[in-house]
């Protein structure tokens, strides 16, 4: 086998009732003696058994509370601690990383994720019995699918709202039964079916004092228990608010981490390069500059195979200059954030399919709107839980679940990349705050969190784009 070939599927899996000849030199787990789980080397599989129960992990787990615990221990807490699926759902809302979870007891198997859903789970059920894997693509490859485009997906694929970002919406796919699992939900592999799990409760309403603290420590956690998992970390920091959170708790680690600035012809004098670069200067810290490699044909094609529907964007381009210059790092990012940011900035009171489509860019996409239809419907229990704000929701389940898990995906064939956000009791504690702190421009309350980890980080502007801070504010006003 090319080298380059080992990249193909690289940390990806999939499970079904069949043995597959597909993925020699993979890893073969027999799941509740059901099914046949292959994971790529590269991929961290663990596993635990206690009579009826049995718990499989596919990824890694992080435990801000305990950052020195490793998947095995991590495993042991959720098998002393839960007697039933419904505790794990519960239970494990305090772990980050970036983990698909399957267990098993006497009621049958399930299927769950990490709270943005970056371990991806995409589902077949058909003639072929049910199949789990890690993009569509590797499902397609195994069962030889082909792609099944109804004239409403393609309106929506060639749509310029989705050749800007290639930011897809909904849980379907171009394969025929082939489905995404998205945050917040956990498949029931007897049926086969979608359930939501949260939220079932109303958000606790938290002074902003005590939340600072809360998302400070879970934070500082995050960041710790990502040096203690993986030797080598690279953090990105630009002139936004969320990478200057992540770089304010990495205070007391800042000294074994590579702070970095992916910098092209494009951007060498972009707000994001002059203030990072500044910034780290005045905090003592040196800056390393990752800059733009052009992909080879062959690395090239083994990224439009990897990742169903990969992004063609110019952002994207970097992803080989991290294969060829950090291989063996973890890349810590920002993306996450946005869910306790107030993306959309509008109440309950303005809740339609039609808003939302129109919110999220996609106003006259019949696609778009007959998944957001389907998914308020998914929502109508979330809908009495007044402070639940189901704009901050689809983003959640929507933007982060499709965009953002793609993102990560895409970069699997160089670097693991990991969000210190991507922690469910972090986003509900930062939710729970009043909106009005957490909108922009101003950000009052993630400036108050950045303040109480590392005031000196503080020292040069976050986002300082007049005219942009302007437009949200009145945006903002003419909202309310």
């Amino acid at each position: 086998m090319k080298n380059m070939d080992k990249l193909l599927f690289r940390r990806q899996f999939i499970m079904g009732p069949k043995e597959s000849g597909n993925f020699a030199g993979w890893r073969k787990t027999r799941i509740g003696g059901r099914f046949f789980l292959y994971s790529h080397p590269e991929l961290d599989i663990g596993c635990l058994k206690a009579g009826e129960k049995e718990v499989y992990l596919l990824g890694y787990m992080l435990d801000p509370f305990n950052p020195g615990f490793n998947n095995e221990r991590i495993l042991e807490e959720i098998m002393r601690k839960c007697e039933s699926f419904d505790d794990v759902l519960a239970f494990t809302d305090r772990y980050g990383g970036r983990w698909a979870l399957i267990w098993k007891d006497e009621t049958g198997i399930k299927m769950m994720n990490d709270a943005c859903g970056t371990r991806q789970v995409y589902y077949y059920s058909g003639k072929h019995g049910i199949w789990c894997g890690s993009q569509p693509s590797i499902i397609a490859f195994e069962l030889g699918l082909e792609t099944s485009l109804t004239p409403e997906l393609e309106e929506f694929i060639g749509s310029p709202g989705y050749k800007k970002e290639c930011a897809w919406i909904g849980d379907g796919t171009i394969y025929k039964n082939v489905r995404h699992l998205l945050p917040n939900h956990y498949l029931d592999l007897e049926l086969p079916e979608v359930r939501r799990f949260w939220p079932v409760k109303e958000l606790c309403g938290s002074e902003p004092d005590n939340a600072v603290k809360e998302t400070a420590g879970i934070m500082r956690g995050m960041i710790a228990g990502i040096l203690n998992r993986f030797g080598n970390v690279m953090l990105s920091v630009t002139a936004g608010v969320d990478s200057r959170m992540n770089l304010a708790a990495s205070r007391p680690y800042s000294g074994r981490i590579r702070y970095i600035f992916c910098r092209d012809a494009g951007n060498r004098c972009s707000t994001d390069y002059t203030v990072s670069s500044k910034l780290l200067e005045r905090l003592r810290l040196k800056q390393h500059i990752i800059g733009l490699h052009e992909a080879d044909k062959a690395f090239t094609d083994i990224y439009g195979r990897n990742v169903t529907m990969a992004s063609d964007l110019p952002s994207k381009a970097f992803i080989y200059s991290f294969h060829k210059e950090l291989p063996g790092y973890i890349h810590v990012s920002g993306v996450g954030a946005g869910i306790a940011k107030s993306f959309y900035s509008y109440d309950n009171s303005r809740i339609s399919a039609g808003k939302i489509c129109k919110a999220a860019g996609y106003e006259n996409s019949a696609y778009v709107l007959s998944f957001v239809e389907k998914w308020l419907k998914d929502a109508e229990s979330v809908k009495s839980l007044k402070t639940v704000n189901l704009y901050d929701l689809f983003y959640w389940e929507q933007r982060m679940g499709n965009w953002g898990a793609k993102s990560s995906a895409e970069q699997d064939i160089a670097v693991e990349e990991t969000w210190p956000y991507n922690n469910r009791r972090l986003l509900a504690t930062m939710l729970s705050v009043d909106a009005k702190y957490r909108k922009p421009p101003f950000y009052r309350f993630h400036r108050r969190v950045i303040r109480y980890l590392w005031e000196e980080t503080l020292c040069m502007p976050v986002n300082p784009n007049f005219r942009k801070k302007a437009y949200q504010f009145v945006k903002n006003y003419v909202i309310r």
